[in-house]
């Protein structure tokens, strides 16, 4: 049975190194609610609260607006609607999924895959052993990335130092600026500029151009590059490139370079190939069409949809919870807990799936078969429940929901 504290609307907990998995999920209510086991031990100093000893997986409730700093998690990660700040002091062992949060900073190693949706402040990750993807999240910073990196929708800058996979980017608003990338990069939609000092592979970029945005790449492969009808932009390159135009498109040479120019050439791509040059423009081309995905969007606003009312369903038998006692509430608040997460991983891996549906192939389905477990010692404790008056006929039905009935 876990502990509950009343520290107002923008608490602050902190929690010691969490042996297994952890989930940290904000609430519309005013308590902070902390499971961590029954040989966690707690200090409680104004709005804070330190947890220590923490004997098995924990699970943190807290109002939106409150912050969390975890020292370690020895296993997955899972944080939702926490709208003040998320700090992992050191790392997280299985895989990192955070959604709808604030500013967000794992100081060290998440030795599985991060996944991120729905971030409004910066985030910054240390290392990542597996791979990465984002949407809908303001600035992402990186060191080091073992596996690809998947964003798209990203209000500010993308930084990283080593991608170890491929780089897929998309609609991103700020600036792009990446180290080295050892397989294929592909940006589309990046109008503010990027600069990639290595790509290993391929690289592919399909944008538009602000005025006066840079781009800088040394490309070992093939580089692409697709500008729309109206485009102003001036790329650069050495005159020894193999370079394939369009034939409309014309090139000139400047001293040592080769120098193609389309309208005014406010905009500025220099490249470092070591293969060929391939850049074509298309009349009436807009980057996002061709690879908006009606699924994507409509399956994810639903998955969302139905994420908040379960979240609104299990904040009511939250409520009814909190007055009852003993074995009985213990019983049912370790169900819903499995609940809880079993919907999580269910969304997860569905959006997962179609994420990466959208960048390959938009006319991908997925569907995920339901097979809900029950348990008729913890059915009977809520029919018992109800027979001694201790809840309402609507309460039980809540509860029998709940658990699967």
């Amino acid at each position: 049975m876990g502990e509950q504290f009343e520290l107002g609307l923008e608490p602050f907990v902190s929690l010691g190194h969490c042996p297994a998995d952890l989930e940290v999920r904000g609430s519309d209510r005013s308590k902070v609610d902390i499971d961590a086991g029954q040989a966690a031990t707690f200090m409680v100093e104004g709005a804070s609260v330190s947890v220590t000893d923490l004997a098995e997986q924990a699970m943190v409730r807290l109002p939106h607006s409150g912050r969390v700093r975890v020292q370690a998690v020895s296993g997955n990660l899972l944080a939702k609607y926490v709208e003040g700040s998320l700090t992992i002091e050191e790392y997280v062992s299985g895989e990192a999924i955070i959604r709808h949060c604030g500013e967000v900073a794992i100081n060290g190693d998440v030795h599985s895959g991060v996944r991120l949706k729905h971030i409004a402040g910066l985030v910054t990750v240390q290392d990542v052993n597996d791979d990465v993807q984002a949407k809908y999240v303001r600035s992402i910073a990186f060191s080091h990335v073992s596996g690809d990196v998947q964003a798209a929708y990203i209000g500010g800058d993308v930084t990283a130092e080593e991608i170890h996979g491929n780089l897929r980017l998309r609609s991103v608003d700020g600036l792009i600026a990446v180290n080295a990338v050892h397989g294929d990069a592909v940006i589309r939609t990046a109008p503010a500029g990027a600069r990639i000092a290595q790509v290993h592979g391929d690289l592919t970029l399909r944008t538009e151009f602000n005025p006066g945005a840079m781009y800088e790449f040394e490309v070992r492969g093939t580089t692409r590059i697709r500008v729309p009808a109206g485009a102003n932009v001036r790329i650069v390159m050495p005159h020894s490139t193999d370079l394939n135009l369009d034939n409309h498109m014309q090139a000139h040479e400047e001293g040592e370079s080769t120098i193609v120019t389309l309208g005014t050439g406010a905009a500025t791509v220099e490249l470092r190939p070591f293969g060929p040059v391939i850049v074509t423009q298309r009349g009436g081309y807009a980057v996002d069409d061709e690879y908006h995905s009606p699924l994507d969007e409509e399956l994810t606003e639903e998955l969302s949809s139905l994420s908040e009312q379960m979240d609104e369903q299990m904040s009511r038998l939250d409520t009814i919870l909190t007055g009852m006692g003993g074995r009985i509430r213990e019983r049912v608040e370790r169900k819903l807990n499995i609940a809880r997460r079993r919907v999580q991983e269910a969304q997860e891996r569905v959006e997962a799936l179609v994420e990466q549906a959208a960048f390959e192939d938009p006319g991908v389905i997925v569907t995920v078969n339901e097979d809900p477990q029950t348990n008729s010692e913890e059915r009977m404790a809520v029919l018992k429940m109800l027979e001694n008056g201790t809840i309402s006929v609507q309460e039980a039905e809540q509860l029998l929901a709940a658990l699967g009935d």
